[in-house]
């Protein structure tokens, strides 16, 4: 059994997922993460359990993590908040791999779900006290029930998810459509019923579920403002760029384009556009142009990144030695080093990037770093998290 079977092989998903699994579980007990979201949610959730009001984390509010979390935090700190995102984690690549099952390969399904898994971002979502897996877990949950015609658990799930960030509102409605198509196509119109019944009632239950923000916010629709920097065009097209960029690392895009320009020049993309495909697609492109209109945080990517990575994979084919290459570069990305063209400068509570000088930076894998500041972030937001 050469290197590349093995990384690919059908048996090794069970034990990559145990594995990581004590991965994520070990970087949580280094503290809650580095993300002031991360602190604004346990506070919220704090004074709801303890002194019975509700005050959302940030707009629009994502009221099923900010509970969860709060309350997870007052029992067992951050040991019991990272325990729950890396079982939701986990959860999630199980759903996501058995979904890939029905349309790849067992090898390209065990590759789309490692090059997910192992992408830093959704390691430190992982192993951290935010609000993302939640939703990945709600979404993919509820996809599942979807495409097995269950309609009442699915609508549900897509309501959590949403509750946990209103931005899947968008993916969740490309699903609604996608399904509408397929009853359509085949003529079942009990089926486009169904659907739309699901639609309507999925609606009722996110506004029932941002009835508490609409409260917190004075009755009015405050909580659906965002924070954003006062950016000149360059500086929104900067982070763009590079934030697009570090979701995968300078050097993953790399071999992408070299392949994408060799299959071109050789001819050799074959194959079939399917409504599915056509969907994954628009998902894609609709979250990237929201992220254009609000380039904050790369985890913001990490929805679409999970689209991508089988919408590639299906049209390039990958052989296995290409598979296996991305897959220990994403390692490297994460855990060993980190080729940084920039050096950014940060504001006084390291929320914003100020100013950055270009360059070559050879820094630490991006989940190494992320645990060698929690510390520090822990030390300058705490105190706020504490506040009454």
């Amino acid at each position: 059994m050469n290197g590349n079977t093995f990384i690919l092989n059908r048996i090794s998903i069970h034990a990559w997922l145990l594995l990581l699994f004590a991965v994520y579980l070990i970087l949580g007990w280094t503290g809650y993460g580095t993300d002031y979201d991360t602190y604004a949610m346990i506070r919220s959730g704090r004074d709801f359990w303890l002194n019975g009001f509700y005050h959302y984390s940030r707009g629009p509010g994502n009221l099923i993590p900010e509970l969860v979390i709060g309350g997870a935090s007052i029992i067992g700190g951050h040991y019991l908040t990272n325990l729950i995102s890396s079982i939701l984690s986990i959860a999630t690549l199980l759903l996501m791999y058995r979904l890939l099952q029905k349309a790849f390969t067992e090898e390209q399904s065990v590759f789309i779900t490692l090059m997910v898994a192992l992408n830093p971002w959704y390691v430190i979502a992982s192993s951290s006290s935010m609000d993302y897996v939640y939703s990945l877990f709600f979404g993919l949950a509820g996809l599942t029930f979807m495409m097995r015609n269950q309609l009442i658990p699915a609508t549900v799930l897509f309501a959590l998810t949403i509750s946990c960030r209103l931005t899947f509102l968008i993916l969740v409605g490309i699903i609604y459509l996608y399904y509408l198509y397929v009853n359509y196509n085949k003529k079942n119109f009990v089926g486009i019923r169904n659907i739309f019944i699901s639609g309507i009632t999925l609606l009722i239950l996110v506004v029932i579920l941002f009835l508490p923000s609409w409260y917190a916010a004075d009755r009015t629709f405050k909580f659906l403002e965002y924070g954003i920097g006062d950016w000149t065009m360059i500086e929104f097209l900067a982070r763009i760029i590079y934030k697009n960029i570090y979701l995968v690392s300078p050097l993953i895009l790399a071999v992408v384009g070299i392949l994408a320009v060799k299959g071109i020049i050789q001819k050799a993309f074959s194959f079939q556009v399917t409504p599915a495909l056509i969907a994954g697609i628009a998902m894609i492109t609709i979250m990237e142009l929201l992220f254009i209109k609000i380039p904050c945080e790369i985890p913001y990517l990490m929805p679409p990144f999970m689209i991508a990575v089988p919408v590639l994979t299906w049209i390039g084919k990958p052989q296995k030695a290409v598979m296996t290459a991305m897959v220990v570069l994403t390692i490297l990305f994460s855990f060993v080093f980190n080729p940084d063209f920039l050096d950014r400068k940060y504001n006084e509570d390291r929320t914003e990037a100020i100013s950055a000088e270009v360059g070559l930076f050879i820094r630490n894998g991006v989940v190494i770093d992320d645990i060698n500041n929690r510390d520090e972030a822990k030390d300058r937001h705490w105190e706020d998290t504490l506040k009454p």
